[in-house]
């Protein structure tokens, strides 16, 4: 199959938005190359909204030049179906790779402190370009994490998916719009989760999330819901690193901590200023491309993924008290007491977002409950086609309006609506009985959104013109990491 110029070879997966394939270019002479091409899945192609989403990420990767940041080659239009034309990459996510890591064996300083150094070092080079007349283009990432970090088999670290990034244009100072929350959850900055006008630091805080989590192996801000994600975020009170992990050497708490600060104005002002300070930390660990090239090849031995792929998203997620149970008791085997008798573990978890802790066990499998029967939830929204994602997940289960059969339980759902140009509604749902959930979506400009009220049975969600100004805003796009994360 070609689109365009380009012969589509293998699908590497969905996101979102867009679908990834594997693409070879060819040319005179016997030339071949092999690229990735991500094309707007054809359910969105129609939607305005959309394809202007797709173009901006298109126009603002094609200006990044940079050895850690994936090069956009391309962009292309065949029959109103556009597509981004980028490197091709062999490797995998930081998130993949943590989770191999920790599975064999605690989490390696090195390869953690290079890493987000390198990560530092392109998002320092994305805040400060500027256009062929020399203004400044502030742009700003936005979606930060280890989702979208690839680690290439030759050692390569590369930022991936600026596909919600901002360039501001216009104005003066530091600060950009403020009431729209992009990004996930759990790596977003207080300011962004409480509405406040943003910079160029909420992606300094995020890489601070990443390096304090890689360093731990564990997850910094999750709550149960996403509501209580949010809360956490907000009080924003990280533990120094070495007290979660000792092998983290105690300078790398001062680093850490300071890129996590609460106020913007605490935290390093650059992500120049704060691959810096790392770098001494590299040296020292004499960590480099070599050595996580190295690793790479001994965690992933048989062959390497495809870079720009998003996730590969695993099935629809069973309910929530189920996957209580899921997560206690999945996968783990005693091998054989050899030699000393020592005993090693290993973890075999679900698709789950947080990293495995560091060290930890896992209890005895134990066989999950039945499943709880379902509840028929029609939701619907002022504008229609906003997309739909439930409990965190970061793949929308559609766009309303929609039907959602949840598990009944007297414990809410966290659903969340997202449509561009209109700011995020977030709304807690409890399937204990059938009903209809009508939500009204705000235009971005009018101000912070409120807490959710949640939602009893055979009652309608109240409209967000009904809630009190002021309140907290809570929500964002998504993850993975993602999944996940």
């Amino acid at each position: 199959m070609h689109l365009g110029k380009y012969e589509l070879l293998e699908a590497l997966g969905e996101g979102g938005m867009a679908e990834v394939w594997k693409a070879r270019a060819t040319g005179p002479a016997g030339f071949k190359r092999t690229l990735v091409l991500k094309r707007i899945l054809p359910r969105f192609a129609e939607e305005r909204h959309f394809i202007d989403m797709f173009l901006e990420e298109a126009r603002l990767s094609a200006q990044l030049h940079h050895p850690n940041i994936v090069a956009v080659h391309d962009l292309g239009d065949t029959d109103g179906h556009y597509f981004i034309v980028m490197e091709y990459l062999r490797g995998r996510t930081l998130n993949q790779t943590m989770r191999a890591l920790l599975a064999s064996g605690p989490t390696k300083i090195g390869m953690a402190v290079f890493v987000v150094r390198e990560m530092a070092r392109a998002l320092g080079y994305a805040h400060a370009l500027v256009d062929d007349d020399g203004r400044a283009l502030r742009i700003i990432h936005r979606d930060v994490s280890p989702t979208n970090v690839m680690l290439g088999m030759d050692g390569a670290v590369k930022l991936l998916d600026f596909g919600i990034a901002k360039a501001l244009e216009g104005g003066g100072g530091e600060h950009t719009q403020t009431g729209t929350l992009k990004g996930k959850f759990g790596y977003m900055a207080p300011e962004q989760v409480l509405g406040e006008p943003v910079d160029h630091r909420i992606d300094v805080f995020a890489t601070g999330v990443t390096l304090w989590e890689c360093l731990t192996g564990k997850r910094l801000f999750r709550g149960k819901n996403d509501m209580e994600t949010v809360e956490m975020v907000k009080r924003c009170r990280p533990p120094a690193p070495s007290t979660v992990n000792p092998l983290v050497p105690i300078g790398l708490d001062a680093i850490t901590l300071k890129a996590l600060a609460r106020a913007p104005g605490d935290r390093y002002q650059t992500c120049d200023d704060l691959a810096r300070d790392l770098d001494g930390v590299v040296h020292e660990l004499r960590w480099g491309g070599e050595a996580l090239a190295d690793l790479m090849k001994e965690l992933f031995p048989a062959g390497s993924m495809d870079s720009m792929a998003p996730e590969r998203a695993a099935p629809p997620p069973p309910p929530r008290d189920l996957r209580r149970w899921l997560r206690a008791g999945v996968g783990v085997l005693a091998l054989s007491v050899v030699g000393l008798g020592v005993l090693a573990w290993k973890k075999g978890l679900l698709h789950i977002p947080e990293l495995p802790s560091l060290g930890s066990l896992v209890p005895e499998k134990k066989p999950p409950p039945p499943l709880a029967p379902t509840v028929k939830i029609a939701l619907r929204s002022t504008p229609p086609g906003a997309a739909v994602y439930v409990d965190g997940d970061s793949e929308p289960m559609g766009t309303t309006p929609i039907t959602l059969m949840l598990a009944k339980t007297s414990g809410a759902h966290s659903v969340r609506l997202t449509l561009a140009k209109y700011r995020a509604a977030l709304r807690e749902i409890v399937p204990d009985a059938p009903k209809t959930v009508d939500v009204t979506l705000d235009r971005a400009s009018r101000g912070p959104l409120v807490k959710a009220p949640k939602v009893k049975a055979g009652k309608k969600a109240p409209s967000d013109d009904d809630e009190s100004a002021g309140a907290d805003e809570a929500d964002t796009p998504a993850p993975p990491s993602g999944d996940d994360e």
